[in-house]
């Protein structure tokens, strides 16, 4: 059943892939558009894609021209990590964590994000907007693919370089939206699956653990983040809960 379930959100998620740079779920409904820069210059599904052959040529057109790199806004390097070609492959590994790391290693965009030190503003503007009862409301959604960008934008809000940015008001915050979201996809378990309660709940724990200062988490909680999400169970959402509340009431 996992197998299955994994499976059917990464087949959603390949055969919309395509369409998704212009999804107007990815611009923050608070923010101005960001104004592109630059875009991708060849994509899944079309002639240039087919062209290329391999995945090393692939690969070497989808990294942003250095000059570009260097003087991209934030906003809109947000938005081009989130519709980097090869970005279905951050499910494609044992866990979440490696899937960010082989990523980050092949992709020079995600590469600068994580360095910037304003990287957590705009993917908070995101995390904070994505309102999934709104948006699973909406019958023009394809769920295949919001799956996949909301659980892209979790698992980047929980690394160390871009926590490490946040006020612990900040992660407060994260942490509360993420146990909102986290009530909300067990509702809808036909849509996430495994794969997006794993994400939800690794976000959560990530921001639990950057506010506790006693160190007295859930020891099945923290073996689960240092399996970077690998060893997801149910039995953890109500762990998950009580030392939200413990941490975050202290």
């Amino acid at each position: 059943m996992k197998k299955t379930l994994l499976t059917l959100f990464v087949a959603g998620a390949v055969t919309t892939i395509a369409g998704a740079q212009q999804n107007p779920i990815l611009t923050p409904i608070r923010c101005p558009v960001p104004e592109k820069t630059w875009n991708f210059p060849a994509k899944p599904g079309t002639d240039e894609w087919v062209a290329l052959g391999t995945r090393e040529e692939r690969l070497r057109v989808s990294q942003i021209p250095d000059e570009i790199l260097r003087t991209i806004s934030t906003e809109e390097l947000v938005r081009l990590c989130l519709n980097f070609p090869f970005r279905v492959d951050f499910f494609l590994h044992n866990n979440r964590q490696q899937g960010v790391n082989k990523i980050a290693s092949e992709f020079n965009g995600l590469q600068e994000l994580f360095s910037r030190k304003d990287n957590i503003q705009y993917l908070l503007v995101l995390l904070e907007n994505k309102e999934l009862e709104t948006a699973l409301g909406d019958e023009t959604l394809n769920h295949g693919r919001f799956a996949l960008e909301f659980s892209l934008v979790e698992i980047m809000l929980a690394q160390e370089s871009v926590l490490t940015n946040a006020t612990p008001e900040q992660r407060a915050n994260i942490a509360s939206i993420a146990l909102r979201n986290l009530n909300v996809k067990e509702q809808h378990y036909q849509i996430f699956g495994r794969s997006g309660l794993e994400t939800t709940a690794y976000l959560l724990y990530a921001n639990l653990r950057s506010l506790d200062s006693c160190g007295d988490l859930s020891p099945d909680l923290e073996l689960f983040f240092n399996a970077g999400g690998l060893l997801f169970k149910p039995e953890l959402l109500e762990k998950l809960r009580q030392n939200y509340t413990k941490t975050i009431n202290r």
